[in-house]
């Protein structure tokens, strides 16, 4: 019975790993991003394509051009692209791929295209709010101490160069805290039995270890704590 459980348990993956790989995800499509600026760039040095949009902006000629439409899909759709359609053909992405794990549902079963396209939603929606939040309640304390400090330096002048100094302190901060909303919702992965994130459990899904085979039902939390207090019963 213990071996069993171990199994499962070893059977998925945990934080880190994911972490990897979507470190591998985020430069694989930096990469594809870069290729397609350069791709621009050289097809409107040589005359084929038009300058990209940006360099059109301050003439304002041909900027809503099909080509430029054509661009900017691209760039708001490949991202979306990437993960729903890895996640929904492979169960995986490169950067899964890459460090042997896989998205499935808590049956074992693959994600459908539907099943992909939520969890990517949810992940995007969950990040966006913590990110938002983050940003508000930092924005709020740059205010209010903005403020403060304001009236202060208003009798005391050597206070301005608090003042100016607070504002580099939280541009810093709002740089170093960036990747915290991503890290709330990957964290439960590192504690939690399934090594479910936060949008695992709203989509109930598991990222697994694709080299391993995991016979039979995957166990629920409490199931499988069930089976390791019965067995730890008949030890003693």
């Amino acid at each position: 019975m213990k071996g069993e459980i171990a199994m499962h348990q070893n059977g998925y993956a945990g934080f880190w790993v994911r972490a990897a790989a979507r470190i591998i995800d985020i430069f694989a499509i930096l990469v594809v991003y870069w290729l397609f600026y350069l791709a621009n760039k050289l097809g409107a040095a040589i005359g084929f394509l038009p300058p990209l949009p940006v360099e059109q902006s301050t003439s304002g000629e041909g900027f809503a051009s099909i080509i430029n439409i054509i661009r900017g899909l691209f760039v708001l759709g490949f991202i979306p692209f990437y993960f729903v359609w890895l996640h929904g053909t492979y169960g995986q992405t490169f950067g899964k791929m890459a460090m042997g794990v896989k998205v499935v549902n808590l049956d074992g079963s693959r994600l459908n295209y539907w099943q992909a396209f939520r969890r990517w939603m949810v992940e995007i929606v969950f990040g966006s709010v913590l990110g938002a939040f983050l940003l508000v309640t930092l924005g709020l304390l740059w205010m209010i101490l903005n403020f403060v400090l304001g009236k202060i330096a208003s009798f005391i002048s050597i206070v301005r160069y608090l003042q100016d100094a607070f504002e580099w302190v939280i541009g810093l901060a709002i740089i170093l805290l960036a990747p915290i909303p991503i890290a709330i919702m990957y964290a439960p992965a590192a504690f939690d039995l399934r090594k479910q994130g936060l949008h695992d459990r709203i989509c109930h899904t598991l990222v697994v270890r694709h080299e391993r085979s995991l016979a039979g039902p995957i166990p629920t939390t409490e199931s499988a704590h069930a089976l390791l207090d019965k067995d730890t019963e008949g030890t003693l």
